[in-house]
């Protein structure tokens, strides 16, 4: 190898040192940029769920309470003996609001003791009484009482999600 060949070899070496170098950069932009985008994808997918939950809750919340002022569910409510033609009414009122809004898997109106005055429930037979802690609850505050657990109203579920609130007059 000749003098040219010398000065050749560095400047080769040089230039596919910084071609290397070039080469990590334009990678590394390239897949800061593809993280970017997938980021920023993600996010918005995370807030668009987040809102949906938000807003399913707030619906329950809104429900709740729309029965428990609702006047026919009061006045049954307020009725000690009831008719089984006002528990037949009552029933119909519910199975109605079950299918329209078919998120519940079961709708149950209970007196204060606890007892189950009138129900409805696609998985199973509604117990005679309920004796979770959020009945008493529901029963001390204006709003509602949200609960996530076992409970007596759905004992072939592990856990239920479950909001309680007392009838308004």
């Amino acid at each position: 190898m000749g003098q040219e060949g010398a000065c050749i070899l560095p400047t080769i070496e040089g230039a596919r040192h910084h071609f290397d170098e070039l080469e990590k950069k334009l990678i590394g932009s390239l897949v800061s940029e593809k993280l970017g985008g997938v980021l920023r994808e993600l996010s918005a997918k995370a807030l668009y769920i987040v809102d949906l939950v938000v807003r399913n809750l707030y619906e329950r919340t809104a429900d709740v309470a729309f029965l428990a002022t609702d006047r026919e569910i009061s006045r049954y409510m307020a009725q000690s003996d009831a008719s089984n033609t006002d528990d037949q009414r009552i029933r119909d009122r519910l199975h109605a609001y079950q299918r329209k809004y078919t998120v519940y898997d079961s709708i149950a109106l209970l007196a204060p003791d606890g007892r189950l005055k009138a129900g409805v429930s696609r998985s199973g037979a509604l117990p005679e009484a309920c004796t979770d802690a959020f009945v008493g609850r529901a029963l001390e505050q204006d709003g509602y009482v949200e609960a996530f657990a076992h409970s007596t109203l759905q004992p072939w579920k592990q856990e239920s999600l479950i909001y309680c609130h007392r009838i308004m007059d």
